[in-house]
C-alpha cells in the first residue's frame, strides 16, 4: 500500500509503499538514461529485443522462487504471453526508444504520464468500467502538462530556427 486515508503514512506498509515508488522512478530515470548513448550504437529493434531477453531471463528465473503461484502451460497462456511480449512490450519499447532518441529523455518520459489515461479510458468504452472524479483530475492534470510541455518545446524550436536563419 503506497497511500490511503485512513492513514497517515506511519505504518511501515506504507513507508516501504513510498519507498518502493522512489525506487521504481529512481529505476526508470535510469532506464532512460541509459538507454539514449545505446541508440547511438545500436538499433531500436537490437536494444529493445536484447531488453526482453533478459528481462525475461531474469524474472523467469526469480518466478521459480515464487511459491504462492502456480501455472500449466496451456494455448491461452502461451497466446497471453506472446500478446504481452510482442505487442505490449516489443513494440511499445521500440517506439519508445525511438522518442528518446529524437526527443530525448525528458520528453519522452512526460508522455509516458498518458498510459494511465489511455488505459482509463480504453478500460472504460471496452470494459464498460466508470470513471470517478479523481481520474477526471489526474486525466486533466496530465494532459495540461504534457500540453505546456510540448507547447514550450514546439516554441523553442520556433526561436532555434528564426534565429539560425537570421544569422
Amino acid at each position: 500500500m503506497i497511500g490511503g486515508a485512513q492513514n497517515s503514512g506511519s505504518d511501515s506498509s506504507y513507508k516501504l509503499g513510498y519507498l518502493m515508488m522512489f525506487g521504481a522512478v529512481f529505476s526508470w530515470v535510469f532506464y532512460g538514461i541509459t538507454s539514449k548513448p545505446l541508440s547511438d550504437k545500436y538499433t531500436q529493434m537490437t536494444i529493445v529485443f536484447y531488453q526482453g531477453l533478459f528481462g525475461a531471463i531474469i524474472l523467469g528465473g526469480l518466478t521459480y522462487f515464487e511459491s504462492t503461484y502456480t501455472f500449466t502451460w496451456s494455448p491461452t497462456l502461451i497466446i497471453n504471453l506472446l500478446y504481452l511480449a510482442v505487442l505490449c512490450s516489443g513494440i511499445t519499447y521500440y517506439f519508445y526508444n525511438y522518442a528518446i532518441t529524437h526527443m530525448g529523455v525528458a520528453t519522452s518520459n512526460l508522455y509516458l504520464n498518458l498510459i494511465p489515461l489511455i488505459a482509463v479510458v480504453t478500460g472504460s468504452v471496452l470494459l464498460k468500467e466508470r470513471i470517478n472524479i479523481n481520474q477526471i483530475a489526474g486525466g486533466m492534470l496530465v494532459l495540461i502538462a504534457v500540453f505546456l510541455v510540448s507547447f514550450t518545446d514546439r516554441k523553442s524550436s520556433e526561436k532555434e530556427i528564426i534565429q539560425s536563419d537570421i544569422a
